[in-house]
């Protein structure tokens, strides 16, 4: 696995990926982030109606 950009704050690449709609679970030695697929869910609702 590819290690951390030094050149990078963490903290300025958390905040990318939070804007583009991850959320952080666990910050230990590793970061474990989410995204929800909202287009998934949003077909899955179109095809019940």
């Amino acid at each position: 696995m590819p290690k951390f950009p030094v050149d990078v704050p963490k903290t300025r690449v958390i905040k990318a990926l939070e804007l583009l709609g991850f959320s952080i679970v666990r910050e230990r030695e590793h970061i474990m982030m989410v995204r929800e697929n909202i287009a998934y869910y949003t077909q899955a609702i179109k095809s019940l109606q």
